[in-house]
């Protein structure tokens, strides 16, 4: 089996079969998650892992448009409210 060609920014960052085993470790974590807040969690923090991103966040609008919810990772608390 070969590898899946690297995405434009993410060349160097390690074999991609890497990340597709990170993807499909969090896909299985991601079925067992019964709170929704831990499942948004765990998307955000499996998102900036497969990403290398240092920073990683989340919001769930509401129909007016404010959010209800905001998950992250990397970012202070006090900045995470400011957002």
């Amino acid at each position: 089996m070969s590898d899946v060609e690297e995405p434009p920014g993410l060349a160097g960052r390690g074999p991609s079969s890497t990340r597709i085993r990170v993807l499909l470790d969090r896909a299985v974590e991601l079925a067992a998650e019964h709170d929704s807040v831990g499942l948004l969690q765990r998307i955000v923090e499996g998102a900036a892992e497969v990403t290398g991103a240092r920073y990683a966040a989340l919001g769930v609008y509401d129909t007016d448009g404010a959010i209800t919810t905001f998950v992250h990772h990397g970012i202070e608390d006090a900045a995470a409210h400011r957002i």
